[in-house]
């Protein structure tokens, strides 16, 4: 992770180490490693940290097929929720000049930022997950607000 959200030296770092586990064990072997799961002490968080990004990963693959659906899962949508409100303070800092909610089709919101102008981005909790996860140009969200807000919002870089 903190390769990932520092750069620089970890970067570095976690770029030799990916290289490293991929050939030692080669492709398969790393899919396996990751689909047995995490290392025994990491299981208590792991949900915490890797619900999303895991659900992000595994909606590229989907959607790049061309038969893909979209699909209804209540207890991924309010676990991915839960991941969501967790992590508006570093949504916060995506943004800047203007007010920033998420907005579930059953009406729950999440306030990110509170500013005016505000963007109410809606959609499926799933679908709200890919956009603040970078993935604004597949998720199927409503943006309402200024036109000049919707464009900061748009504009703006979650994807980690």
């Amino acid at each position: 992770m903190p390769g990932i959200m520092i750069g620089g030296s970890c970067a570095t770092f976690t770029r030799h180490s990916m290289l490293a586990a991929l050939r030692a064990h080669g492709y398969q072997g790393v899919v396996d490693i990751v689909r047995s799961g995490p290392p025994l002490l990491w299981r208590p968080i792991d949900p915490l940290v890797n619900l999303v990004e895991f659900f992000v990963h595994h909606e590229d693959v989907r959607r790049a097929q061309p038969d893909w659906e979209p699909r209804s899962d209540a207890f991924l949508d309010a676990a991915l929720w839960a991941s969501l409100a967790r992590i508006k303070r570093l949504l916060r800092s995506k943004v800047h000049g203007v007010g920033l909610e998420l907005v579930s089709p059953q009406g729950a919101r999440i306030v990110v930022r509170d500013a005016e102008p505000t963007v109410a981005i809606s959609g499926e909790v799933q679908e709200l997950a890919l956009f603040v996860y970078g993935r604004g140009e597949v998720a199927n969200v409503t943006l309402s607000g200024t036109q000049e807000a919707q464009r900061i919002v748009r504009a703006a870089s979650f994807g980690v």
